[in-house]
Formats: structure tokens, sequence, C-alpha cells
């Protein structure tokens, strides 16, 4: 249902950047029109997403099945300390891209809190961890270790700003970035408050303060 919503949405976003493109309309009330529909697609991207994760870095293996997958989720939960069964992961694959070796795996936890406290234990883990981060190492698999990134399954506008705001942590001396349901934020200091960030003019805003 979620999936039609997003096409009827997305549609309708269609029709109306169409019709902005006539001189002879309004344009800044459909411009208005069109940036509530994105609004709309973007909150149901974002509702779609909410029990996933994005695993990085593992290498593309020999003979490899949904059941190797998923024996690599359940391996990372006995790092992290969170038990995972195969009725806690409602679906695992790899993505298709350009680099098929490394290519992202996309884990669906049946739950949003299995996937909300799989993703607590990873930072959790890795903060205290920090001379032995997740990595390959872990999973057994051969090879020099690499380290895992484990991230939640962003949007492409939540991509997008994720990458503008590890970019300005790093330019700003800033303490941290991350997301958290699909929204993201920043912290200048260990102790200092979360800003959530919805845009780049957020992070612009910042350095005026």
């Amino acid at each position: 249902m979620e999936s039609l919503d997003t096409d009827r949405i997305a549609s309708q976003a269609f029709v109306m950047m169409l019709v902005c493109l006539d001189e002879n309309w309004k344009l800044p009330e459909y411009e208005s029109k069109v940036e509530g529909l994105e609004n709309k697609i973007e909150q149901l991207e974002r509702k779609s997403r909410a029990s996933t994760i994005e695993i990085r870095n593992i290498p593309k293996q020999n003979l490899e099945n949904k059941m190797l997958l998923r024996s690599m989720v359940k391996k990372v939960g006995e790092v992290i300390e969170q038990s995972i069964s195969d009725s806690d992961i409602q679906d695992v694959y790899r993505l298709k891209t350009k680099n098929e070796s490394t290519n992202h795996i996309i884990v669906n936890f049946t739950t949003i809190s299995c996937k909300d406290g799989f993703m607590k234990q990873c930072r959790f883990y890795n903060k205290t961890n920090m001379d032995n981060k997740l990595n390959t190492s872990h999973l057994n698999l051969s090879g020099p270790p690499k380290p895992l990134y484990i991230d939640e399954s962003l949007t492409s506008l939540g991509k997008k700003i994720t990458y503008y705001a590890r970019q300005f942590i790093k330019d700003n001396n800033y303490h941290s970035a991350w997301s958290s349901f699909g929204k993201i934020f920043v912290r200048k200091s260990q102790d200092s408050p979360a800003v959530r960030i919805d845009c780049e003019q957020d992070l612009k805003k910042l350095l005026s303060k």
C-alpha cells in the first residue's frame, strides 16, 4: 500500500512540475504544491525504510545466497551481543551496483524495534572497541580485515544530507553526525545537544551562530 501511495504522489508531483513550466500559471502557488508533494514522498519513503539497514564493505563470497547473508547478519549480532534469529529478518539481499565485489547488503528486519536495537548495539560496540571496531574478521572471512559500515537505509535525500553533514563535521571540527529513524543530526561536542539537519542550508546556519 505504501508503495502505491508513493507512486501516486510522485505522479502528482510530476504533473505539478509540468504545470509549473507553463509561465501562464502562478508559479509560487504550484511550486508550493510540488514541494508539499515531495515532502509527502520523502515521509513515505522514510516509513518504508524504517526497519531496514545497509551493511557495506563485505566482499562478495563464492556461492553466496540468502542463507549465507542471513548467517552473516546473525554473526554480527553475536559479536555485538544482540541475538538475531531467522524470524527477525524479513529479507536480506545485495544491491546490484557497478562494483559487484562489495555491493551493499540490505537487511530488512521484521520490526523497527529489532532494527533499532541492532543499530544501537553496533554503535555501542564500536564506541567501546575503538581498536577493534566491527570488521570482516568478526565474520571469519579470509583476507585482511576490512571495516564494516552499518547504517540505516536512507532515502536519496537522506543520503545527500548525510554526505553534507559528514563533510561539515570534518571541515568545522564538529564531534559527530548520524542518522536516527531517517533523520540526520550533528553534534558540535560530546556534551552539546544534537541538532537536526533537514537541508544543506541548516548546516550553513550553524556557522552563523
